[in-house]
């Protein structure tokens, strides 16, 4: 069985440039984000070069609730999780609502430590594994 890479936060940049890495090594990938449509893309550029396998999911890291059911479906085989998830605004933190800076928390911080946390039991059980942190305030 392939060694298996989870993606949260799957874009055209690091994202990209991390699974296309992975995937060259061997790694059965799991590209995740918000809309599946630009999964659908990234996915399609993997299965270009030698790999594996590639998947995809849909999450929302604005919801810690649903990164801990994708982390703990995926983490019996999890190898490498790679938090890439970020908010990215060009509003100054006067022009946010309290609403919108929460919904920065809940994904750019407390989101990547459920992932974390979820990868971390599975991985410390198995002895091997490794936490990649490039999104949010973690990163």
């Amino acid at each position: 069985m392939a060694r298996l890479f989870l993606g949260i936060g799957a874009g055209p940049g690091v994202g990209l440039s991390t699974e296309r890495r992975f995937a060259t090594e061997g790694y059965r990938v799991v590209l995740t984000a918000r809309k599946v449509e630009r999964l659908e893309e990234l996915a399609n550029d993997l299965r270009q070069g030698p790999n594996v396998g590639v998947e995809i999911a849909s999450v929302d890291c604005s919801d810690s609730l649903q990164v801990a059911e994708l982390v703990g479906r995926y983490a019996p085989e999890l190898e490498v999780i790679h938090y890439n998830a970020a908010v990215i605004r060009s509003q100054t933190l006067q022009e946010q609502s309290l609403a919108s800076i929460a919904e920065d928390i809940e994904a750019d911080i407390t989101s990547g430590l459920v992932a974390v946390k979820q990868a971390a039991e599975a991985m410390l059980a198995r002895r091997r594994g490794s936490i990649l942190l490039t999104g949010g305030v973690l990163g």
